[in-house]
């Protein structure tokens, strides 16, 4: 079994089975014997009180990304104020 990727040809070795995630017949077999692992989940609940929590908090977390990005606009001007205050004073040859 081989398979190409990327111009190369590789086939089954140490690290894999060849082409695929699983080997032919294996696709539903458990990990104990050579299959993938399938992870399960719980079922999620999407009662309205939670679908509201749910955008309660996007809200919030939109509100505070809105405010971080204002901050950082001011900062970005006080920075550009201080480098143009430092240049002033070097061009006219003020002390340190």
């Amino acid at each position: 079994m081989s398979y190409t990727k990327h111009g190369r040809t590789a086939g089954a070795s140490e690290f894999s089975w060849g082409e695929g995630l699983t080997p032919r017949g294996f696709e539903d077999a458990p990990p104990s014997l050579g299959g993938v692992y399938r992870g399960m989940a719980p079922p999620v609940d999407m009662s309205p009180a939670v679908t509201a929590d749910a955008a309660r908090l996007h809200r919030r977390q939109a509100a505070f990304d809105e405010q971080r990005a204002a901050d950082m606009v001011v900062a970005q001007a006080a920075a550009r104020a201080a480098r143009a205050a430092e240049a002033r004073r070097v061009a006219s040859g003020g002390a340190s």
